[in-house]
């Protein structure tokens, strides 16, 4: 029964990409419909180290939440604000630490944009395509989203041919950027100019017979410059590091630690990585050795609860942002860590 569950959602992606809503709602509900209920309480498991959670907020106004569906999360450390990207209407919001909405901006005229990414001096570099479809180039902008300058990608060999940038990040002044229909990745320097290509698909010896066959569920980067990403027709979690072997974590299964359809995935602090898994409408949280150690969320309405999670936003803080379906907005969450027989971190 879970392999079918997995074809549906890798379905599911794709016409949302598609801009197809109502199939995608159709079916998401569906599988909804018949997948098992599931428990409100958050499961743990032993490791080296506890992970506890707590519900903070939704993201929203004075009059309440915002009913966003799966949309990217972008965190600005310095100034404790979350950037959230909405491409069917050509706009960011910005929110503040008791997720406020506190100013916006339109990206019109920048083309369509698909990620952002904040530099150290607290500009703005926009991932954007132009409607003439002539490939992706980087805007630097300032805070407000004032455009200051257009920045090119440059030096790219032929194995970048067709390559479709979806998302890009930032890490110690490198642009990662992934193609996610494609299951490849690239890193550039900070003007743009190529340094290496990744082929994800063909590490994993995927043998793709067609776009509905596997696409990239989630796609981030640790600190240590480590790829992560998930498949979720495979069930695992995945990371390579600079120079070695791929890794892979996760079974398929609904026992917790456990995967039904990976979501997101997003690098957190003390080496934690966050799962989403759209089936199970949880978060699932693992330690730098791929342990298993929480999962929290869940089916539901109640504030703890989830519907379909997928994107997934971290901060340096302690704060998990969930984007997810059912125009339950984005729920925030706080998060602590701490050894067995130690002192809390976060």
């Amino acid at each position: 029964m879970i392999p079918s569950f997995a074809f549906i959602f890798n379905l599911v992606s794709t016409t949302a990409r598609r801009g197809l809503r109502p199939i995608l709602l159709a079916l998401f509900f569906l599988t909804l419909l018949l997948a098992p209920t599931l428990t409100l309480a958050a499961v743990e498991s032993a490791g080296t180290q506890v992970v506890t959670t707590s519900y903070l907020h939704h993201l929203g106004t004075f009059t309440g939440t915002l009913p966003f569906e799966w949309l990217p999360i972008i965190i600005d450390e310095a100034h404790q604000e979350a950037y959230v990207l909405n491409p069917a209407e050509h706009s960011v919001l910005v929110f503040n630490a008791s997720g406020l909405l506190i100013y916006s901006f339109d990206t019109d005229r920048l083309g369509s944009v698909s990620d952002l990414a904040f530099l150290e001096d607290g500009d703005l570099l926009l991932l954007c395509s132009s409607s003439s479809g002539s490939g992706a180039t980087l805007w630097r902008c300032d805070y407000r989203g004032e455009p200051q300058e257009e920045m090119a990608f440059t030096g790219l060999p032929p194995v970048m041919d067709g390559f479709r940038a979806d998302r890009l990040i930032l890490r110690k002044g490198l642009l990662y950027l992934a193609d996610i229909t494609d299951m490849r990745a690239a890193v550039f320097d900070l003007r743009g100019r190529f340094v290496e290509h990744f082929d994800l698909a063909r590490l994993l010896e995927l043998r793709k017979e067609g776009p509905l066959e596997a696409n990239l569920g989630g796609f981030d980067v640790d600190q240590d410059g480590a790829l992560l990403f998930t498949v979720p027709t495979s069930f695992h979690g995945y990371r390579l590091r600079p120079g070695q072997e791929l890794e892979e974590f996760g079974r398929a299964g609904g026992a917790p630690g456990r995967f039904n359809v990976v979501g997101g995935i997003a690098a957190g602090p003390e080496g934690l990585i966050f799962v989403s898994d759209l089936l199970k409408s949880a978060v699932l949280v693992f330690d730098q050795d791929f342990n298993f150690l929480v999962e929290f969320g869940y089916r539901g309405l109640h504030p703890t609860s989830l519907i379909g999670p997928k994107n997934l936003a971290v901060s340096k803080s302690g704060r998990l942002y969930v984007s997810q379906l059912g125009k339950q907005g984005i729920k925030v969450f706080r998060f602590m860590v701490k050894q067995r027989e130690g002192e809390i971190k976060n």
